[in-house]
């Protein structure tokens, strides 16, 4: 990702990319087509690190330039807009100013724990996540 792109946004992409890298090697595994579903669906928290230009491009990039998937529908939690969603990486339409206080929650616990770490790794961080929820996560 690009290193000029500021506050948690570069996270917020650099986590998409690794997902849609993961969802490949498990569908690779499994013996099905190469990369992720045709179809896609992200649903996020709309701060503004997620909800916002940079990761509106990196959407559209990643349906056009990439072709990561045919159809990427990229939406703000809660989902106002139909399940047919929107294609080619554009947003859809959500209700502005909702809360989903279960992520919230789980984000907090996680944040809570980060606070006192120093986490240099991706694996040293899935710890932290499973640490953090457990005995939740499998």
């Amino acid at each position: 990702m690009n290193p000029a792109v500021n506050d948690d946004t570069n996270l917020h992409l650099h986590t998409l990319d690794a997902a849609f890298a993961a969802v490949a090697g498990v569908r690779a595994a499994a013996g099905q087509p190469k990369g992720a579903p045709p179809k896609v669906r992200i649903q996020i928290d709309g701060v503004n690190t997620n909800w916002g230009n940079v990761a509106f491009a990196w959407a559209v990039d990643a349906v056009g330039r990439r072709r990561l998937t045919e159809q990427l529908t990229y939406v703000r939690n809660p989902v106002a807009a139909p399940e047919s969603g929107v294609g080619r990486g554009e947003r859809a339409p959500s209700q502005v100013g909702a809360t989903h206080e279960d992520i919230d929650a789980l984000f907090a616990l996680i944040r809570n724990k980060a606070l006192k770490q120093n986490i240099m790794d991706p694996t040293e961080f899935e710890a932290l996540v499973r640490d953090a929820r457990a005995p939740a996560l499998p």
